[in-house]
């Protein structure tokens, strides 16, 4: 008996090179598992490529602050949902990020009303805009008042931020 083979069948060997380089080119990984954000999660919300968290206190000031220097921080919000727009709601004093009167970023709100209405958008260089509807015809971005860590309205900011969901 004649042994046939399959000339359609052939084998390799395959050698695959050894490589130190990161996995996606020019973007280290920072630990962070960055996330959409969306209602019924909770986040630790940061300036894009910063260890500087959205943080509030026992008396409403929201304020960025660099959660490596001071793991006490307020700084984990559940992100709710009114009317098609996000609320966040700081976990240790269960107020809700909004503003005054003088576009300045406060949380001193146990309701979610108007000026708790946030939405997000995501920038084409990373991360997101944090807006939040001033009247009823414009968005303000959420942006860092320059020289400080105070959270601002602007017609014309350039903070981005990230939301890295927390369990």
């Amino acid at each position: 008996m004649t042994e046939k083979t399959d000339d359609s069948s052939t084998t390799c060997t395959q050698y695959t090179p050894e490589t130190t380089e990161p996995t996606i080119v020019g973007e280290p990984w920072d630990g962070r598992r960055y996330a959409v954000p969306w209602p019924g999660n909770k986040y630790h919300i940061f300036i894009n490529d910063t260890d500087r968290a959205i943080c509030a206190n026992d008396s409403g000031g929201v304020y960025v602050y660099d959660i490596n220097s001071d793991v006490h921080q307020q700084y984990t919000w559940l992100c709710v949902e009114k009317n098609g727009y996000f609320g966040f709601n700081n976990t240790q004093t269960g107020r809700y990020i909004g503003h005054n009167s003088h576009d300045l970023l406060r949380a001193e709100a146990w309701n979610f009303e108007a000026w708790e209405l946030m939405t997000v958008r995501k920038h084409p260089e990373g991360g997101y805009e944090l807006l939040s509807p001033h009247w009823w015809h414009t968005l303000k971005k959420v942006t860092v008042l320059a020289g400080s860590d105070e959270l601002v309205l602007r017609q014309h900011g350039t903070t981005l931020w990230q939301f890295v969901k927390v369990d």
